[in-house]
């Protein structure tokens, strides 16, 4: 079963076609046999109603009324013009009584041979003005067997108060049957010929006939989160495409308007999460700032301001999750310099690599293989998640970076692309690691007590390298390093 479904094509349209060429060549073969059949038939009656006419001139010019003693003349004078079907000169003739002696015969019939001439071929003579039936093998003078079958005919001579007598010819099948092989070798050319014809004819029909659902295929395909208000064209000529793409068109509203109310969610969600925990923190802040606490009421405001900027942090990270899964963000691609953004992202995490007593270091390699080229790291895409993706992978360096370790990050500008390098002096990854790092809320278990985080600052990097179409990789060796780099096309 499994093996048949294999050798099947995988498309409609192409099981459709096979289907069509199948059914058209089982009805081209089945028509073609029996019109072959009917042609030999026919052609057969007419070969014997020529033999039959022909055995009708030989009996004109025999003598009826005393054995004949002359030989059979093959082809009388008087019908030398008429069309036959067989060639006379090679035909043969006998002239038997009732008791089967045989009373004359052609000239080119050996003395001692004869035609099958039986009491039964005698009385089904008598039955009927003549008899047919094909004969394998007529000796000739030179004693050859004939290379074809013959036909004979056994045609009865009526006499005035005598037995009858009866005629026998036998004539040649050669032309009859090199016309019957002439017409199958012709059906047999044309059956592969239709068969290619029908094939392709049954792919144009269905092609034909599938070409309204591909154009809505291809409609749906271009409807994006974006643009949701685009409907699929709907087809009125055809009832069931009519239906399908009424169909996808109420999917659509549904979808839309789950959208819609996603976004609302996201935005009141957005408002009513941020403010209170802004409010949380910054009530916090001022309690640490009021003097007379004790040590541990000291800590204790210190962890609950740290615990509530990481909540506010992680708020804002799903947000913005939720944004762009949704495609919701409206990104704006426009001209942007991304050097001007890397330099922004590095001076905003000074203050945080300092705390850590981190080095932290930014280059500006323009145009690596035309160092004589101007500086130009102009590049089309959001300047904000750009932004976001770079301070990402410069603050996990950071996090995952030892007290006194170095952080560096270049961009280097290339012909087709621009590259991004992250440089961290960390514990580096395992092998086993790095294929999961960019997963969400993915982290080391290992590692996630001594560092902060939730676990989302590389889902979002990667997100965003994706929406830019760009590409996100890692190159980690433990207790080394990690090298993250990020490229982005200039097409």
């Amino acid at each position: 079963m499994k093996l048949r479904l294999k050798l099947l094509p995988n498309s409609i349209r192409g099981r459709l076609s096979l289907l069509f060429s199948l059914v058209f060549g089982v009805t081209l073969v089945v028509t073609s046999y029996l019109s072959f059949l009917l042609f030999t038939n026919s052609n057969r009656g007419e070969f014997d109603t020529f033999l039959f006419n022909h055995a009708v001139d030989i009996a004109i010019n025999l003598r009826l009324d005393a054995p004949p003693v002359s030989e059979i003349i093959l082809e009388p004078a008087q019908e030398k013009k008429k069309r036959r079907l067989f060639s006379v000169n090679l035909t043969y003739a006998q002239l038997c009584d009732e008791h089967g002696a045989i009373l004359s015969r052609s000239a080119n019939l050996l003395p001692d041979e004869r035609l099958p001439c039986s009491a039964d071929d005698y009385r089904a003579a008598l039955s009927t003005d003549a008899t047919y039936r094909t004969i394998q093998r007529v000796e000739t003078k030179d004693g050859a067997p004939a290379s074809k079958p013959y036909r004979l005919i056994t045609y009865t001579l009526v006499r005035r108060g005598q037995p009858p007598w009866i005629l026998q010819i036998a004539a040649p099948l050669n032309l009859l049957e090199l016309e019957n092989a002439e017409i199958l070798w012709f059906l047999l050319m044309l059956l592969p010929f239709s068969l290619l014809v029908s094939g392709f004819l049954g792919y144009w029909a269905s092609r034909r006939a599938f070409s309204p659902v591909m154009r809505m295929t291809a409609q749906t395909a271009q409807i994006e989160v974006k643009s949701l208000k685009e409907r699929i064209e709907v087809e009125e000529s055809d009832a069931e495409l009519r239906e399908l793409g009424r169909t996808f068109n109420s999917l659509l509203d549904r979808v839309e308007n789950t959208v819609a109310a996603q976004e609302r969610f996201i935005a009141d969600a957005s408002h009513q999460l941020k403010t209170p925990l802004a409010i949380v923190r910054g009530e916090l802040e001022l309690l640490q700032a009021r003097p007379g606490h004790s040590s541990e009421t000291t800590v204790a405001l210190r962890n609950a301001s740290q615990e509530v900027s990481q909540l506010i942090s992680l708020v804002e990270n799903l947000l913005l999750l939720a944004r762009m899964d949704a495609g919701l963000d409206r990104i704006s691609f426009l001209a942007v310099r991304l050097d001007e953004i890397l330099t922004e992202a590095t001076t905003r995490l000074q203050y945080v690599a300092r705390r850590k007593e981190i080095k932290l270091t930014s280059e500006l390699f323009p145009f690596a293989d035309q160092p004589e080229a101007k500086i130009d790291f102009e590049f089309l895409g959001d300047a904000d998640l750009i932004r976001c993706l770079m301070e990402n992978l410069i603050e996990n360096a950071i996090k995952y970076s030892g007290e006194r370790a170095h952080v560096t990050v270049s961009l280097t500008e290339y012909r087709t692309h621009y590259l991004l390098e992250v440089k961290d002096e960390g514990k580096g990854m395992s092998t086993e690691e790095i294929p999961v790092i960019f997963e969400r809320f993915r982290r080391d278990p290992k590692k996630s007590i001594s560092v902060p985080g939730a676990g989302l600052g590389l889902a979002i990097a990667k997100k965003i390298s994706d929406l830019h179409g760009g590409i996100l990789s890692v190159e980690s060796i433990v207790d080394q390093g990690s090298t993250f780099r990020l490229e982005l096309s200039k097409t």
